[in-house]
């Protein structure tokens, strides 16, 4: 007994002295490297990142920022404040953490002793200096039902291919209660490979291996103005994709990962934990398990899931229908199970909403899959989803969906044949998916000749866009869910105009997609 106290001991000695040495070892990012890029801000010194807040519940908030200093310290002491008005009369709670190399010098606090569905301001202090004053707010509590909730939704910001208008256009809109990012937060790629303004350069100009790539990535994303403002004025919840780590990712490997990369689960490892450092998530004790939920009362419960890294299969392994192929995993598919059954059963909330990454309606030319990367890859772990809503009796439950740079409205059926386009006769729920921020889509000429050819192949698409840029506004209340598509006129500079394209809505208690004429 003794000798194993004494061992367990040792254990703690000799990992206590790792991280000691891993502290003062590894080097964070200087002012010095910070300051070419175009929107560096001296002035913000030394919260240059700005402040975030995320991952809201009713009684508790993630907060986020990030200190860079002139020279490499050991650890930074950094106080933090929140309250109901701007000038901080009264404070509803306030702290202090101690950030150091090991998490890249970011600040992530669970500001708890909150009121539910309440608006706060918070701000940082550190060396000195204050930070921006950040807004956010919390989710309702149990009872909430015959409110309005409005999100905004985005998808593939590749800051190498143009301005992040989109999230500027939201940052100042009072209307918006947080932001939904399903995903390519980031981009691995070197300067020019995937996307090429000459204004918008990438740090470091490599493509992404290790642990410091991934975090000098983050840092050039986030000294962005307009990303910085979205994140400064709105509450967020992210989840990855692939291209936080490398495209067409899954829990083995990836597309863009070859024997020159070095191993793909330390690349795997490194751009996880980047994630979790930059960005406002409430961390799990698994690091890597990010899908969780979010209830706002006995309006909608919000799933977020990872079709990405922690269950998917080989896109090109198995067969496209083998009982085996698995995008989820089998614990994240009984996880999502329990949400919908709790949600429809115990909790009878209105609305089951499943923000997720990869289109799930099938795209599909007689036998041929256009994309095995997305949920037709994994045909029957799909069908076993809308067998589980349908016979189960399931309503009012929403798939959002990022990842395919587009806009499209869907049907999603259980068999083909029973469906009918008019009336929906057949249709399990409905999918939203959302314009990339920025990245690569089809130019307007050929959007034009393609957007009415893909409305006649496949008649469970009620709407598709195939060029513009921008987000959904999507607005939840008791009677209805409402898409709105929202695209900025430009990418290629700053000046821009914001305009509503299409709209599209589900009654509850339906699964037929009508659009809004309003």
């Amino acid at each position: 007994m003794t000798s194993l106290f004494k061992y367990k001991q040792m254990q703690k000695i000799i990992y206590t002295l790792i991280l000691i040495i891993f502290v003062f070892t590894v080097k964070s990012q200087t002012v010095s490297e910070i300051s070419n890029h175009p929107d560096f801000n001296a002035s913000l010194k030394p919260f240059y990142h700005g402040v975030a807040s995320g991952d809201a519940k009713s009684d508790k908030i993630i907060l986020w920022t990030k200190i860079t200093s002139d020279i490499n310290l050991d650890s930074v002491i950094v106080k933090w404040y929140i309250s109901e008005d701007n000038n901080f009369n009264i404070i509803q709670n306030s702290g202090v953490f101690v950030t150091n190399a090991s998490v890249n010098y970011t600040v992530k606090i669970d500001a708890d002793k909150l009121k539910a569905n309440t608006k706060y301001f918070y701000y940082f202090e550190a060396l000195c200096a204050k930070s921006l004053i950040g807004k956010t707010q919390t989710i309702p509590k149990e009872n909430f039902l015959d409110g309005e909730v409005k999100f905004a939704v985005f998808s593939g910001s590749n800051y190498n291919a143009g301005y992040f208008n989109a999230y500027r256009s939201v940052a100042e809109n009072p209307e918006i209660d947080a932001v939904l990012h399903l995903g390519d937060y980031i981009y691995e790629y070197k300067t020019d490979v995937y996307g090429k303004h000459k204004n918008r350069w990438l740090y470091p100009d490599k493509e992404l291996i290790s642990l410091d790539d991934y975090r000098k990535r983050y840092s050039h994303y986030r000294l962005d103005s307009d990303l910085m403002e979205a994140h400064k004025n709105l509450s967020w919840y992210v989840i990855w994709d692939d291209h936080e780590t490398a495209n067409n990712s899954w829990r083995e490997g990836a597309e863009n990962h070859n024997i020159k990369d070095g191993d793909w689960k330390q690349r795997m490892s490194a751009g996880k934990k980047a994630f979790l450092e930059w960005l406002p998530v409430r961390e799990n004790e698994k690091q890597d398990v990010i899908y969780r939920n979010f209830k706002y009362g006995k309006l909608f419960n919000l799933i977020f899931l990872d079709t990405r890294l922690i269950g998917r299969d080989a896109p090109k392994g198995l067969s496209n229908m083998d009982t085996n192929k698995t995008m989820l995993g089998n614990n994240q598919y009984k996880w999502l199970e329990n949400q919908l059954y709790n949600s429809q059963n115990i909790d009878t909330v209105v609305w089951k909403i499943v923000a997720q990454q990869v289109m799930f309606a099938p795209l599909i030319i007689g036998k041929k899959v256009i994309n095995p990367d997305q949920w037709d890859g994994y045909q029957y772990e799909r069908q076993k989803i809308l067998e589980y809503v349908s016979y189960n009796k399931i309503d009012n439950t929403i798939v959002l969906t990022g990842d395919i740079h587009t806009s499209w409205a869907n049907e999603l059926y259980l068999d083909k044949k029973k469906y009918k386009k008019n009336n929906a006769e057949g249709s399990i729920f409905v999918e939203f998916v959302t314009p990339s921020v920025t990245s690569s889509s089809l130019n307007k000429t050929e959007a034009f000749f393609a957007n009415p050819f893909v409305n006649m192949l496949f008649i469970h698409i009620k709407y598709v866009e195939l060029s513009q840029k921008g987000y959904i506004l999507l607005t939840v209340n008791r009677d209805n869910i409402i898409s709105d598509w929202y695209f900025v006129s430009t990418i290629k500079n700053r000046d821009f105009t914001l305009k509503q394209a299409s709209s599209w809505y589900v009654k509850n208690g339906e699964t037929i997609l009508r659009k809004n004429l309003k």
